[in-house]
């Protein structure tokens, strides 16, 4: 009989629908419009379609003793012009029944209302769940992330992908807006596979990034910014292959930078040649400052000078600033590199890198450069067999 129903209603609207401007008692589904999507889901609700409870009472409207399709009917012409006034009177009212709970609004002013973007403008999607196919989403209003967007749930849905339905005839979900920060990409991680492969979150850039000569495979995932990571297998042979990497443009010069600071947490392999560390770019990319805080393997800073067993000689030892010691070294390969090396290794911790960047100053290694992009990630020489690098959280502020 439902099924029946929705087909007699559609086809009944749009043979006698006439044209309705300047209203707002209707707009079910808050689209300026009040159309024959609006009647489907009055009369869908007053019949018994949406799950939400009512009282009966209020869909009664021909006080005949009963909710059947004439009440759905006269509602849905009601919605949209064709009638004026209901035969029993008035209009259903928000009375609440004191033993049902919750409490179901008048569709006059539909749960579903609620203030904010319509998708036009970037919204912030945290603290949202992200949808879910195996989730039955029963009460209007529910907001979730689908692909780094925000949609809101128009009514009972079921395995609708929101992003297909917000655009669909019946409007299930409807779009408020691209998310401008921290993300997830459908209902698992982003996973890609190209050597310049990018995921744009926010503020941040999440690269795969393989770059050097003689470079093997690498895939990389992300649940967002702060959680990300790669299965790389490089060939035991020198030289950098790959920095994959999460990026955020600074795009200050230091003396307007009141604090940067930045966490981390990571999980690495064992062995291997790689270092986990910053890239921290200023003036144009004419000062790459590298902040090592582990390494393993056959990997070493670009340095001034060498010893006479090839290891890099340190502009300065033992240097206690930012919360950490390092050795600090400078060499320049087309641009200047300053590399401050933690000289013992850490897979957790926080670096106040204003302080590094004072120090340095200080130095007069360079001015009152701008800083661009602030980058964080594994820089990986050999990686034979496969090895994941973890970035388990991570924040830069």
């Amino acid at each position: 009989m439902k099924k029946n129903f929705i087909f007699f209603v559609f086809v009944f609207f749009i043979v006698f629908l006439p044209v309705v401007s300047g209203q707002t008692l209707g707009d079910v589904n808050s689209d300026s419009t009040i159309d024959i999507v609006d009647a489907l889901l009055t009369a869908q609700y007053y019949v018994g379609l949406n799950p939400n409870p009512f009282n009966a009472n209020q869909a009664d409207v021909n006080c005949d003793g009963g909710i059947d399709i004439v009440d759905a009917l006269l509602i849905a012409q009601y919605y949209v012009g064709l009638v004026t006034d209901f035969p029993c009177g008035e209009t259903p009212g928000p009375t609440p029944d004191p033993t049902s709970t919750p409490v179901t609004p008048d569709p006059t002013t539909p749960p579903d209302q609620t203030p904010g973007p319509t998708g036009g403008e970037s919204v912030s999607c945290a603290g949202y769940p992200v949808w879910n196919s195996a989730v039955v989403y029963g009460e209007s209003g529910t907001l979730v992330q689908y692909n780094c967007n925000l949609y809101r749930n128009n009514y009972f849905s079921y395995n609708q992908n929101p992003e297909e339905n917000s655009a669909s005839e019946y409007d299930t979900w409807v779009l408020q807006g691209a998310c401008n920060d921290e993300c997830r990409m459908g209902e698992g991680p982003w996973v890609a596979c190209g050597e310049w492969d990018k995921w744009e979150t926010g503020d941040y850039i999440i690269y795969n990034n393989i770059w050097g000569d003689g470079a093997g495979t690498q895939c990389i995932w992300a649940e967002s910014y702060s959680n990300w990571g790669v299965t790389a297998d490089h060939p035991d042979t020198s030289g950098v292959k790959s920095y994959p990497n999460v990026s955020k443009e600074i795009n200050r010069a230091i003396s307007s930078i009141s604090s940067l600071s930045s966490s981390f947490n990571v999980t690495v392999p064992g062995n291997g040649s790689y270092a986990t560390t910053y890239d921290i770019w200023a003036d144009n990319d004419q000062y790459e400052i590298m902040i090592w805080v582990n390494k393993t393997g056959a990997v070493g800073p670009i340095a001034g000078s060498w010893d006479d067993n090839g290891n890099p000689i340190a502009e300065e030892t033992n240097v206690s600033v930012g919360g950490h010691t390092w050795n600090v070294y400078k060499g320049n390969i087309g641009f200047t590199v300053i590399s401050f090396v933690r000289t013992s290794n850490t897979s957790s911790g926080t670096v106040d890198v204003k302080a590094l960047l004072n120090w340095i100053r200080n130095k007069g290694w360079f001015g009152d450069v701008t800083v661009g992009k602030a980058q964080f990630g594994f820089e990986i020489t050999s990686s034979s067999g496969g090895m994941d690098f973890t970035c388990n959280d991570y924040s830069m502020n």
